[in-house]
């Protein structure tokens, strides 16, 4: 109804973690053509099977944080109208940061797809 009022969504303390994890950790950030940051953009990964995922989405400044309870071997981002990227990672080459296992992906770049 567009008569609704709009007010900010409130987004608790775990909304990006959800599941409270803490055994590793991938991080990095989402942007577009021009650099800049993907709000909402999705993010997930898998165990070594493919059989145990977890899912989390990019902040306003496209930067993610996806923490699990065992460690990642496959991930993938994607967004609306974007391209989806899937790669492979090496859970032996994570780097502990306080305490966590964490594996930086860097800047991930997504094209906008022709829908036409």
């Amino acid at each position: 109804d567009s008569k609704m009022k709009k007010e900010p969504c409130f987004c608790p303390e775990n909304y990006y973690n959800f599941s409270s994890n803490n055994k590793f950790l991938i991080k990095g950030k989402i942007v577009d053509a021009e650099g800049k940051g993907i709000d909402g953009g999705g993010v997930l990964a898998w165990d070594q099977w493919w059989i145990n995922h977890y899912f989390s989405t990019s902040k306003s400044d496209g930067s993610f944080e996806l923490y699990s309870s065992y460690p990642f071997y496959h991930w993938m981002v994607s967004s609306t109208l974007h391209e989806m990227i899937r790669k492979d990672i090496n859970p032996d080459t994570a780097k502990t940061i306080n305490g966590i296992p964490t594996i930086n992906l860097g800047t991930i770049v997504l094209e906008k797809v022709d829908i036409d």
